[in-house]
């Protein structure tokens, strides 16, 4: 019995690192056959660019791309253009790799240092997942830094998980939680790992999903996650017995050292999406964190809770994080669930922005019924097209346009606090 478990364990992990990670989910991301032997992801195929297109991108003319593309696929860089009916698709991974071959430079090229963004707030429906996702993705998709991404999930709802084909009843699975707490529980998964050989760094990397945006990865979470807080407090306990001298922060850096240090140099920016409770996950979270952002419907018993939730987060960070906020950079309200028809929400937006100044995202996250939609089908607005014909256009475009912007906003804040990389550092 103990043998087929850790062979399950094993084989659990060689899917985790498995980089060609099929995503199966409903009709809309189902394989398509587009010729006798080639099957792909819709989602993939969702993001993929016609030849006019990937030439803009790469900011070459059609000559000098068709040489480029011979080019790379007789020496192996990437592999032939998708085939589909009368014409050829590049995917993102094409791209990608077609700009590394060009030495075009990438956000690790460009920055030092890793952006640790943190989503929370206490009031319950702000969109918080959906912004964290939505905005996860806008980020990948910037093709001008095409920053390696890492979504975190610490709310044990475990949402995120479902933008992905991960299956979370299968025990094989470590969450950002089990990894965290691993060395303390003598009889978790985790453990059967490491009797199999397998080091914490290994689980960490090997813990991390892949998605159909080939440079956005997530960690998920589990409702088993909410152990957290328990266990947390009994290692406090234990720790002010063998030393009554010991911080109440303390362990609140496991994120940091659990996690964080051993992908750092593998990713560009990690954005957290965190419980809405004031707890030692968000501590945990707040304590490696560069940036924060906070999502606020603009209703008037959403922006009393948010006023209340920062005054009281600003002691959270000082005196329950070991970092006491040294490397948090910059924070930001986001107005996200904004109506502006019929000035529904203008009110409130106008106090949020008399209150906040430049405290508030530029840009606020409209609310149409293409974020619903998307949510319905465990994806983002980004993953759907207008012939898929599960919003009206006008409502898509919307959403679209609304989270373009607000990606954009999130961009700057991150360009003008990110550390340049030294010339003499760049390969």
């Amino acid at each position: 019995m103990k043998k087929h478990f850790e062979e399950s364990l094993i084989n659990g992990i060689k899917r985790m690192n498995n980089a060609s990670d099929q995503h199966k989910k409903d009709e809309l991301t189902s394989s398509r056959v587009i010729s006798e032997d080639l099957e792909i992801d819709e989602l993939i195929l969702t993001h993929s660019y016609s030849q006019s297109a990937a030439q803009k991108i790469l900011g070459v003319n059609h000559i000098v791309f068709k040489q480029i593309v011979d080019k790379a696929i007789d020496s192996g860089i990437i592999e032939k253009p998708l085939k589909l009916a009368h014409s050829y698709k590049y995917t993102i991974a094409h791209i990608h790799a077609l700009q590394d071959y060009l030495n075009i430079k990438s956000w690790k090229d460009k920055f030092k240092g890793l952006e640790v963004i943190v989503v929370n707030n206490l009031k319950g429906g702000t969109g918080k997942t959906t912004f964290c996702v939505s905005l996860c993705v806008e980020l990948a998709l910037q093709f001008s830094y095409r920053p390696r991404i890492l979504c975190i999930d610490l709310d044990p709802q475990g949402s995120i998980a479902q933008y992905t084909n991960l299956d979370m009843n299968d025990a094989s699975i470590l969450t950002g939680v089990d990894l965290m707490l691993g060395d303390n529980e003598s009889d978790s998964v985790y453990q059967q790992y490491k009797s199999a050989g397998y080091s914490h760094e290994e689980l960490v990397k090997g813990s991390v999903v892949s998605t159909h945006i080939p440079n956005l990865k997530i960690l998920p979470s589990h409702p088993n996650d909410g152990r957290y807080i328990d266990d947390l407090l009994k290692m406090k306990l234990q720790a002010i017995r063998n030393n009554p001298e010991t911080k109440d922060c303390v362990f609140n850096d496991l994120l940091q050292t659990k996690i964080i240090d051993h992908i750092k140099d593998d990713f560009d920016i990690v954005i957290i999406d965190t419980t809405p409770q004031k707890n030692v996950l968000v501590a945990t979270a707040m304590d490696a964190a560069t940036g924060l952002l906070v999502p606020c419907t603009p209703h008037a018993l959403d922006w009393d809770a948010t006023q209340k939730h920062l005054n009281s987060f600003i002691s959270l960070i000082k005196d329950e994080t070991p970092s006491t906020g040294d490397k948090l950079k910059w924070w930001k309200v986001a107005a996200t669930n904004f109506e502006d028809e019929f000035g529904r929400d203008t009110a409130i937006y106008d106090k949020m922005r008399e209150a906040l100044s430049t405290d508030l995202l530029s840009n606020p996250l409209a609310r149409t019924h293409a974020f619903e939609v998307a949510a319905q089908n465990k994806i983002t607005v980004k993953d759907i097209l207008p012939s898929h014909k599960l919003a009206p256009k006008k409502q898509l475009m919307k959403a679209k346009d609304s989270l373009t912007a607000v990606g954009r906003d999130i961009m700057h804040l991150m360009l003008t606090h990110a550390d340049k990389a030294d010339e003499s550092e760049v390969k």
